[in-house]
This record gives C-alpha cells, structure tokens and sequence, in this order.
C-alpha cells in the first residue's frame, strides 16, 4: 500500500517536474525568436580604432553600415601619458551620439578631434548610414509619415527605422562597447534633423539627449516640430 502511494507521489513530482520545465522553456523559444540584428561583416574603418559593422534589421527588412568611432584614447596617434589618464576615466561607460545620414562622413573623426583637445568629453560617435546604391532609402528612413512630391511619394518608414536604432542597433552595441544605456543622443541634420525631431516630440524618452539642426519640416507638413509650432504661434494670437 505504502509503495502505491510512494508511486503517485513520484509521479506527480515528475509531472510538476514537466511542468516547471516546460514553463521556463516556453518563454526562452518566444525569447530567441524575437527579431535581432545580424551582423553580416566586421572590420576596421580607420586606423584611429574606428569599427564598420554591415548589419541587417530584421523589423526594417534592410541593411546599413553602422562606424563606431571611440574616443581619441583608443587611437594610434595619442600620447602614452593621455591613453593612461584616459582609460582611467573609461573605469566608467561612456556616452554614445548616433549621428544620421552616415554623421555626413566627419561626425566620428570631428568628435576624436575635439575630445583629444579637451573641448569635448569623451563619447563614442555611431554613424549610421547606408552601403552603395541604398542612398534614396533615406527618404523612406527619415520620414514619418510618407510624402509626394513632384508626382512621386515617398517616406513613412520613420517608425520602424526608430525601432531599428532603439531595439536592434543600441541593444547590440551596448552588449559590445561600454555604452552607458541613459546616455544615448540621437543627432540629425536636415532629413536627420526632422527625424530626430518627430522622435523628441512624440517619443521624448527613445534617447536621453537630441542634437537637432536645420530640420526639413518643410517635407512634412504635418510634422511633429510643424505641429507644436502652429500651436505655438495660434496660441500666442
């Protein structure tokens, strides 16, 4: 009598057993089929420590030439005595500035440049543009709400290229470099500019800090930065 209940006893610890199992599982199959970056190639960009990653976005559907540029103490050119007091200050993560439309090609050097004559604090600079022959995609990138012009209409996918940048591209450098997650700045020129305005209004807190110049919200005019101006300026009279 006492092994039958022995019996059920085990068998129900090898069903809860199952259970527990099978509970810890489940979440960790939804976990590794959630969308991640893919890193399609590696290599050195310069010979100042700068890194080009060919990445793809699995919520975009596109691929993009990401240029991590670190700060000046990493470069070959720095003095001895400077990399030493700088690696100090690394004991700590530091800022990351993703800079649009490829940072235009200066955004990563400028920074070295500055930070390497004390006029700017240490930061990584992540340029984020596109490989030859994805030029146009910006227009599609960059606006949030799609356009026409000229007959042709183009935009609307500033949403999930935000989604690209917050959820696939900043998780993946920040498991990489010594990133502080809460000090994340979004900078933007022009169709970059817009962008990162609509992001300021709408979602203030996708990045921690925004660097925002000559916005082209005369593409949309029913832009975020549009929007509050017009109220502005309708509440004022």
């Amino acid at each position: 009598m006492q092994s039958r209940y022995v019996g059920k006893a085990i068998v129900l610890s090898t069903a809860l057993f199952v259970a527990v199992v099978t509970s810890m599982l489940v979440p960790s199959a939804f976990a590794q089929t959630k969308s991640k970056l893919t890193v399609l190639s590696e290599g050195d960009a310069s010979t100042d420590g700068a890194r080009q990653f060919v990445v793809h976005s699995a919520l975009v559907g596109r691929d993009y030439v990401v240029v991590v540029s670190p700060p000046p103490i990493f470069g070959s050119w720095v003095s001895a005595d400077l990399k030493a007091a700088g690696l100090k200050r690394l004991e700590q993560k530091l800022p990351a500035i993703y800079a649009l439309e490829a940072g235009y090609g200066i955004a990563g050097p400028m920074a070295q440049m500055m930070a390497g004559v004390a006029t700017m604090s240490p930061a990584y600079v992540v340029s984020v543009g596109y490989g030859e022959g994805q030029a146009n995609f910006h227009r599609t990138d960059l606006l949030h709400r799609s356009v026409t012009e000229g007959g042709v209409t183009y935009g609307g996918g500033g949403a999930k290229f935000q989604a690209f940048l917050t959820e696939e591209l900043r998780p993946f450098l920040e498991a990489k470099y010594p990133l502080d997650p809460r000090k994340a700045i979004l900078y933007g020129h022009s169709f970059g500019g817009l962008f990162a305005a609509n992001v300021l209004a709408d979602t203030p807190d996708a990045f921690d800090g925004y660097v925002i110049a000559s916005p082209s919200v005369w593409i949309d005019t029913y832009s975020a930065p549009q929007r509050r101006s017009s109220t502005s300026t309708d509440s004022r009279a």
